[in-house]
């Protein structure tokens, strides 16, 4: 079975102000147990990451484990309680079937002697093997980012030309993996 990639509305905020980040990890739990009664292998979801980040993250999986630890404000924060809920019992028959998908979107120090164009093929690599390999891939998009994806929009402002490269190369990734 193919993976597919579905565009995954996450609101940060309604009526009553910010919706907390455990909140917001809690409705992507929930999206991943119904994702996964489909029968897809595991579900990831898009993440705008820092290249370090990116790095640690792919390096957990890639060792066969599932907790990154991954720190930092807005998303971030989300992804570091979507942990604490699959350190619970609750969650340990999923743990590892969820996992981040980074999109690098920027570096405190390079982008380890690559333009930050690679990086994000490298990222866009990873996703079709997640993909290929019968993974759904949450497209995250929230009510900041006007019906297109939450990559970039917080902690960073990517230039012109990576947004649309990142937009773009997600939204065919829809069109190429629909939900069946």
């Amino acid at each position: 079975m193919h993976g597919c990639f579905m565009n995954f509305v996450l609101p940060f905020r309604n009526s009553a102000g910010v919706i907390p980040s455990k909140d917001q990890a809690r409705t992507i739990l929930a999206k991943v147990k119904e994702v996964l009664e489909l029968g897809y292998a595991g579900v990831a979801i898009t993440y705008s990451a820092n290249f370090q980040q990116r790095n640690k993250i792919r390096d957990t999986y890639a060792s066969g484990q599932w907790q990154t630890y991954t720190q930092g404000a807005n998303q971030a924060d989300v992804m570091r309680e979507l942990e604490v809920f699959l350190d619970t019992m609750e969650f340990e028959p999923i743990r590892y079937k969820v996992r981040m998908a980074p999109i690098t979107t920027l570096t405190y120090s390079d982008f380890g002697g690559k333009a930050q164009r690679e990086v994000v093929e490298e990222d866009f690599a990873y996703l079709a093997g997640l993909l290929t390999a019968g993974w759904a891939v949450l497209g995250w998009i929230n009510d900041l980012s006007s019906g297109r994806y939450a990559v970039g929009g917080g902690v960073v402002k990517l230039s012109d030309e990576m947004e649309e490269r990142i937009q773009r190369g997600l939204a065919d990734f829809a069109k190429q993996y629909p939900k069946k």
